[in-house]
């Protein structure tokens, strides 16, 4: 039996729900969101999306999936460039990819999507139960670190002066000496 044609926004909603599932593909497939707009399991799944010569259908999805993570990961390399350093590629990505799974993306915009993030670290600190005079520094460095990248961040796209009185040079100095 042929299945009944769907709707695009159908279609984008069901594929969205998919591949940004943090925990694959095959899991979101089976997501409740994924099953709300299409009913299919990984089983029938070339009866939405088709397979090519060299890929399975899943293999297929997998891609936009790894890349829709690889995507949010490189988002918040750049916004937290030092943190970045501190801690090498490797590690920052393994928090960065825990990050998104209890923090994901729900703005139309990547400008928010850090914005839990010094939240996060601190919520998830190895030393985080013990009591702050038997904890470690190190931590208090990686949280206050994200936490300045942050602020950087904010300030940078927050609101401009655009219509409103700014201070000349005078006022400024001004400033200085009262």
């Amino acid at each position: 039996m042929r299945e009944p044609p769907r709707d695009l926004e159908t279609i984008e909603r069901w594929l969205q729900a998919v591949i940004t599932e943090p925990a694959g593909i095959v899991a979101g497939l089976a997501s409740e969101e994924a099953q709300r707009n299409i009913d299919v399991s990984a089983e029938q799944i070339e009866k939405i999306v088709t397979r090519s010569n060299t890929l399975t259908a899943t293999q297929r999805l997998a891609i936009y999936g790894h890349a829709y993570f690889a995507r949010l990961q490189e988002c918040l390399r750049a916004e937290f460039p030092v943190l970045l350093h501190a801690l090498d590629e490797k590690l920052f990505n393994l928090f960065t990819f825990e990050y998104l799974k209890v923090y994901p993306s729900r703005s139309y915009t990547l400008n928010q999507l850090g914005e839990n993030f010094p939240r996060y670290l601190a919520e998830t600190r190895p030393d985080g139960d013990a009591p702050p005079s038997a904890r470690e520094s190190w931590p208090d460095f990686i949280i206050d670190l994200a936490t300045l990248e942050r602020a950087f961040s904010k300030v940078f796209d927050g609101p401009g002066v655009e219509g409103r009185q700014v201070l000349d040079a005078n006022q400024l100095l001004a400033i200085g000496q009262l």
